[in-house]
């Protein structure tokens, strides 16, 4: 027999008998088909004493289970009681029989059926999914079994999926500041990449394959991922994310997304559970569209340049900490899209960015072509002259390279736009010193970061915020998935 999980329950009938349980006694059960007040009472003993039962609720879909030979249980008090009402925890295992007859799909068309394969198919893949995601897969369950009850080994599967979400939201949060420590400790520099004023330094991390996680083009190629309008009428500041698939879908803060009504980019990076729908905060970078032209469904576009980037950390980080919500100052956003064109003398109709990367393409190009991915890198930290601008770390580094070409030509637009504007020639890129400032910089994040939120998806989000920086975090099951950070210029 081999466990399967465990359950809380509680047991019935104390005040009955003269037995007391304590914490960690081992605990006895034993079938009474012929109890005359409940043909599925289940005796619990201590010993040789008679303690009471388990309550009936639960003993409904446990005793056709053993009566069946598909389980064995093991009861033990998590908490001394005389009284009914006393918690116990049951340890489940199966037979052999049991593996088959509860692990199998049910081939009935009932609705029994349907739910019981609906809930074993997340049971199956359990340690794919956040707490958030399970619990709001346990909510639909009133409109899937309506009218139709479960069956006793849907009830099981049931209840450890309960009881897996009380244990992972139960579990101690780390301290971030270090635990990012931790992981920044790991990480090392490459030889830096020059072109056009800007340096490339490659990061590499501990880290080496093991992602879970598909990055939002290869979703939206294969048809896995489909981000649409909210609703018909749509709403400038939220789309819906559907992923079809069958691996949790990352999508890059600041990722643009182009098509439906307008042009929007992604307030912050963001993990689309499997087969899951969320509302994805995002920013227009369209100022003067507001109808379809084509299809109605976004298709994956070019990243938001570096200043429009840090602009929407710092608005987002703002109203994360005022009001726990991912919205962007709109106006603000609009407002560093119009001087990124006007820098770059790129006239929009629509007042898209887009326009401006289109104007620019073969320089963009011609760029990312000498900046190519070095094998390995979970990170990008970007200088201009002596000095961090930008830094953005993967702990996988198929994240990275997923997303390294639409960094750099981002970073490629920023040559060209006012984040690297001058009015004199910039100091000499140093790379002796550029560890350590990059090291420096990392550690006033884990300094500065803040107590985790709930992500708009699935994990967590971090704000860091100093004089010095202003960051965003993602973690997913205390694992950081992203960290996009940004260097404040003095003045």
């Amino acid at each position: 027999m081999k466990t399967i999980g465990r359950i809380g329950s509680r047991l019935a009938g104390l005040e009955y008998s003269l037995g007391r349980v304590r914490t960690g006694d081992k605990l006895s059960l034993e079938r009474e088909p012929g109890n005359p007040h409940d043909s599925n009472a289940i005796r619990v003993s201590c010993g040789e004493s008679k303690i009471g039962y388990i309550e009936r609720k639960d003993a409904a879909w446990i005793a056709p289970l053993l009566d069946a030979g598909l389980i064995g249980i093991k009861a033990t008090p998590t908490v001394s009681g005389e009284h009914t009402g006393t918690p116990v925890e049951l340890t489940v295992k199966t037979t052999c029989k049991g593996d088959t007859v509860i692990f199998s799909p049910n081939r009935d068309d009932s609705p029994q059926a349907v739910l019981h394969n609906s809930l074993l198919a997340v049971y199956l893949n359990i340690k794919s999914y956040s707490a958030e995601t399970l619990k709001s897969v346990t909510q639909r369950l009133p409109y899937m079994s309506s009218g139709s009850g479960m069956l006793a080994e849907t009830a099981l599967i049931y209840r450890i999926i309960l009881s897996t979400i009380q244990e992972m939201e139960n579990r101690p949060v780390p301290s971030m500041g270090g635990r990012l420590r931790e992981i920044f400790k790991e990480m090392n520099t490459g030889s830096a990449i020059l072109c056009e004023g800007i340096s490339i330094v490659p990061l590499f991390g501990k880290k080496d394959g093991g992602c879970s996680y598909v990055n939002c083009g290869d979703a939206l190629d294969h048809n896995t991922l489909s981000v649409q309008e909210l609703n018909e009428s749509g709403v400038v500041s939220t789309l819906t994310a559907t992923n079809k698939g069958d691996r949790p879908v990352f999508i890059i803060g600041g990722q643009g997304l182009k098509g439906a009504k307008q042009d929007r980019i992604v307030n912050v990076s963001i993990i689309i559970d499997i087969k899951m729908s969320v509302s994805v905060p995002v920013s227009c970078v369209e100022a003067r569209r507001w109808q379809y032209s084509g299809d109605k469904a976004f298709r994956k576009t070019n990243l938001a340049s570096p200043e429009i980037r840090f602009c929407l950390s710092e608005t987002v980080n703002r109203n994360v900490k005022a009001s726990k919500a991912y919205n962007s100052n709109q106006g603000k956003i609009w407002e560093t899209v119009d001087k990124v064109a006007e820098d770059a003398d790129v006239k929009s109709e629509t007042a898209c960015l887009n326009d401006v990367y289109d104007s620019y393409d073969k320089r963009l190009k011609d760029f990312s072509d000498k900046v190519r991915y070095p094998d390995k890198a979970c990170g990008i930290a970007v200088f201009k002259g002596s000095s961090l601008v930008s830094v953005d770390f993967f702990q996988h580094p198929e994240l990275m390279k997923a997303n390294w070409d639409d960094i750099v030509r981002s970073v490629a637009l920023g040559t060209v736009d006012a984040f690297s504007k001058q009015t004199k020639k910039p100091p000499v890129f140093d790379e002796g010193k550029s560890t350590s400032e990059i090291k420096k910089f990392l550690d006033g994040i884990a300094e500065a970061a803040a107590a985790p939120e709930k992500s708009p998806g699935r994990g967590r989000y971090i704000r860091s915020q100093s004089d010095k920086h202003e960051a965003g975090l993602l973690i997913d099951d205390d694992e950081l998935v992203h960290l996009s950070a940004y260097k404040i210029k003095k003045g």
